[in-house]
C-alpha cells in the first residue's frame, strides 16, 4: 500500500453516526464489509452494521454477518445485537458489535469476529494493495441516501474456523466497502453490486480488480446509479459511469431455493430466489475501451432483514459464481475468468 493510500483512509474510512437527537436518526444505517477470497472456491464475508437511533429511547440495532462459502456449500448466519452493545465513534472507522470488531492501525484493517454458535471465526489483518475510490456520494435510494467507499484489493494474514476448515488466511486476498447512509428498508430501490480480481497478470500489466455497481427500482428493472470501476494492480485505472454502461439480467436462478438466514425470518420467505438471475451481463465502453462482463451463480444465500414499510421482508441474495471479463482497457487487452461475489438486493 502507498503512503497517500494509507493517508486517504485514515481520513476517509471513518464512521457517520447522527448527532444525538438528529431528525434523521431513526433512518440511518451503516456497515463495515469484508470478503475474502481464497483464489479457489472458498469464499468468507464479514459484514458489522448498525442501524437506527442508537442513542435514542429505542436504542436501534446492530448485526453480525459471518458467512462461508466451500465444497460444501454455504455456512455461518446472522447474530443480532441490541443497538446498546454497539461502540462506534465519528473519528475513525472502528466499530464493535459486542466482542466482534473492525479497527484501522498501522494503515491495515484488522477484522475479529465469531458467531454465536462458533460455526465460523475469522482473525484477520488486512493490508489495502490498492487506491481506495468513493463511488457513491449522497445517491439517491427511496426517500433517503447511500454512500459507498472501497478497498478493492487487500492481502490477508489470519486465522478462521470454517465447516471442514480450520487454519490459516495467509496468501488469501480481499475487498472491503464500508456503506453508510439514511434510508428505510422496503422503499423502492435496490442494487447489484460484484468484485472480481484476475487470478494473474500477464505481459500486459499486473492482475486487474473490477468492481461493478447499478441501484436501481427494487425489481432492477430501472437503474439509476451504474459505475463500473477498473484497478490495474494498485492503480484505478478507468471508471465507467452510467453513460457507459448496459446491463442485463436475464432469466431466474433456477434449482432449490437459497438457505436464508436469521433462520426465523427464513419461514417466512419461502419458494426460489426471485431477484437472483440466471446470467448478468454489462458492457461498457468509451472511446477506446471497452469491457464484457458476464456473470453466472453458482450458488446463493439471502440474508432477509425485516421491511420497515410495514410487513414483509427485504432479500440481500450473496451470491458465488464465475465472472468472464473481455475487452480492452487502459491500453490493454482483457480477457479472464475469476471467481466472483455479487450480491443483489431487492424483491
Amino acid at each position: 500500500m502507498t503512503t497517500s493510500a494509507g493517508m486517504v483512509l485514515s481520513v476517509a474510512d471513518r464512521l457517520h453516526p447522527p448527532e444525538p437527537g438528529a431528525p434523521d436518526a431513526v433512518r440511518y444505517k451503516e456497515w463495515q464489509h469484508f470478503v475474502l477470497f481464497d483464489g479457489g472456491d472458498r469464499t468468507v464475508i464479514v459484514n458489522l452494521s448498525v442501524d437506527g437511533d442508537l442513542a435514542g429511547s429505542g436504542g436501534g440495532q446492530a448485526k453480525v454477518v459471518l458467512l462461508a462459502h466451500g465444497p460444501g456449500g454455504w455456512a455461518g448466519g446472522v447474530d443480532l445485537y441490541d443497538g446498546g452493545d454497539a461502540r462506534l465513534s465519528a473519528r475513525s472507522p472502528a466499530l464493535r458489535v459486542g466482542r466482534q470488531r473492525v479497527g484501522y492501525r498501522g494503515g491495515r484493517y484488522h477484522v475479529s469476529a465469531a458467531l454465536r454458535d462458533r460455526s465460523v471465526a475469522v482473525r484477520a489483518v488486512l493490508t489495502p494493495a490498492a487506491a481506495p475510490a468513493m463511488i457513491w456520494h449522497d445517491t439517491p435510494v427511496g426517500s433517503g441516501h447511500v454512500n459507498w467507499l472501497i478497498v478493492p484489493d487487500l492481502t490477508v494474514e489470519g486465522v478462521a474456523r470454517l465447516p471442514g476448515r480450520r487454519g490459516a488466511l495467509d496468501g488469501w486476498r480481499g475487498y472491503h466497502d464500508h456503506n453508510w447512509g439514511r434510508w428505510w428498508w422496503g422503499e423502492d430501490f435496490g442494487w447489484q453490486w460484484g468484485v472480481a480480481r484476475e487470478p494473474a497478470g500477464g505481459p500486459d500489466g499486473p492482475p486487474l480488480t473490477v468492481v461493478y455497481d447499478r441501484t436501481s427500482d427494487r425489481g432492477g428493472a430501472v437503474a439509476k446509479e451504474h459505475t463500473l470501476s477498473v484497478w490495474s494492480g494498485s492503480d484505478l485505472v478507468r471508471v465507467f459511469t452510467r453513460h457507459d454502461l448496459r446491463a442485463r439480467m436475464r432469466g431466474r436462478r433456477g434449482g432449490p431455493p437459497p438457505p436464508r438466514v436469521p433462520g426465523v425470518m427464513g419461514l417466512l420467505a419461502q419458494g426460489a430466489a426471485s431477484g437472483i438471475p440466471a446470467v448478468l451481463e454489462a458492457e461498457a465502453g468509451d472511446g477506446a475501451d471497452g469491457l464484457a462482463l458476464r456473470f453466472v451463480p453458482d450458488d446463493a444465500i439471502e440474508v432477509l432483514v425485516p421491511s420497515e414499510m410495514g410487513t414483509g421482508f427485504v432479500r440481500l441474495a450473496e451470491v458465488v459464481g464465475d465472472m468472464d471479463v473481455d475487452g480492452r482497457v487502459a491500453g490493454r487487452d482483457v480477457a479472464f475468468r475469476a471467481r466472483a461475489v455479487v450480491e443483489f438486493m431487492g424483491a
